[in-house]
């Protein structure tokens, strides 16, 4: 995503996943990125 400067929305289009399935990554993206940032 940062690579390509897409937003979440944009690379799960990308990836096609489907409408069902992005809340599931999305909270995922959210879990790690606080991880990330508590790590710190």
């Amino acid at each position: 995503m940062d690579s390509l400067a897409l937003t979440v929305e944009q690379a799960m289009d990308a990836l096609k996943i489907p409408a069902e399935e992005r809340e599931k990554y999305t909270a995922r993206l959210e879990k790690d990125a606080a991880e990330a940032t508590a790590g710190t």
